[in-house]
Parts: structure tokens; sequence; C-alpha cells
């Protein structure tokens, strides 16, 4: 039976317990399940109402950590690239920032909700080239994250104002006083740009972290290059 299967069961026990370091383990022994068919202690909490299932769901960085071999762990780090992690989402970044602009200039609108776009798209670059397993790429694609909605709400006001002024937005871009920035954020600033900006951050940090389900732990376990 896999973690995977195993966890089916864990959801929906009353002594389930989680644990920061190895994801949801048993209150009675304190580790992770070890049953290969029926756990002897399994008793169904009657408050979920949901039945085990097998499902190919992510696993946590605890769960990975405790399925493969340390030597294996240190394969995955050893195929982590945190600079190609950060210019692919400083690159996916801009992308979504100009493409904000690009909407904002076609309709005369500053669409919030791209910000969330913005997010995945950054997280999906970080994740892409970075390969990365640790948190400091979560932590690398929330900032870029950040920074990629402020440049976009930047471009949508730019291509907006250009737009009421006819005027062409690089020259304005180019020849706009930015001592006037902060004024200008703040004066256009609303609380949905705080749950715009709330959502961007956390997808930034979530979708750049290199995620693995059953599949992927059975073919690490089955590369015989580390024997």
């Amino acid at each position: 039976m896999t973690r995977n299967e195993q966890l089916q069961f864990c959801k929906v026990c009353q002594l389930r317990q989680m644990d920061m370091k190895q994801g949801l383990v048993c209150s009675l022994t304190g580790n992770i399940a070890t049953f290969t068919s029926a756990c002897e202690h399994f008793n169904l909490d009657e408050k979920i109402k949901t039945t085990p299932q097998v499902e190919l769901e992510p696993l946590t960085p605890g769960d990975v950590i405790h399925r493969i071999t340390p030597e294996q762990y240190a394969r995955l780090k050893s195929e982590q690239n945190l600079a190609f992690g950060i210019y692919a989402g400083i690159i996916a970044g801009f992308l979504g920032a100009v493409v904000w602009g690009a909407i904002a200039a076609a309709t005369g609108f500053q669409i919030g909700w791209l910000a969330l776009g913005i997010g995945f798209g950054v997280g999906f670059g970080v994740r892409t080239f970075g390969n990365g397993i640790e948190p400091v790429f979560g932590a690398v694609g929330a900032i870029i994250s950040l920074f990629s909605v402020f440049l976009g709400k930047f471009f949508a006001l730019m291509a907006i104002i250009a737009k009421m002024q006819d005027v062409n937005v690089l020259d304005l871009i180019f020849g706009f006083d930015y001592r006037l920035l902060p004024q200008l954020m703040s004066a256009t600033f609303s609380f949905m740009d705080i749950l715009f900006y709330g959502l961007a951050l956390y997808a930034g940090f979530k979708y750049s972290i290199r995620t693995f389900n059953d599949k992927d732990i059975e073919k690490i376990r089955a590369d015989k290059s580390l024997y």
C-alpha cells in the first residue's frame, strides 16, 4: 500500500494528528502509517462524511522526505537551480505585467483579478526552471509575484491615462515623474487590491515549489543510477 493510499484512511481516522515535519501521523505512535493492507487501530471519524479512496494527491515535503532514501533526496536537491528559477519568474512576471497593461489599454479598465494570473505565471516559471523542493523557492516566487503585480498595476494605470489623454503609452511611461508614483498608487488603491494581491502572493509561493505524487515517488525509487 502506498503512502497516498494510507493517507486516505488516516485522513478520516479519529487518531489522526498533524506533524509539521512528517505530515499526517498516528497519535498512538507519533509516526506516519506503516500498515500494508489495513490498520488495526483505524477508527472512522463520523464527523467526516467521506470514505477512504485512492487519489493522486500532491504530497507534502515531509511525506516526500520520509518515502525516499537520503541519497534520492540529495539527488532531488542537486536538480534545483535557484538562479534559473529567479530568471524564469522575473520574465514570467514582466510578461504578465505587460499583458495586464495591454488589456487595460484595450478595455480602458484596470482588471484586478489579473494579478492572480501573474502569481500563477510566476509560480509556474519558478517551478519549471528552478525544480525547487525547498521553501526558498516559494519565497522567491512570492516576492517576484508581488513586485510583478505592482508593475502590472502601474502599466494598467499608464495605459488608462494614456487612452484618456490620447497620448502614446510608452511616451507616458518614460516621461512620467516617478516622484508621484506613491501618490498615484495610493490614490487608486482599494480593498479588492488587498484581496487580489494576497491571492497572487499565495499562488506565487505555492506553485513555485515542485510537487510530487505517488507515481513520481515510484519513479524516483526505481531510479537505479544511485546504486
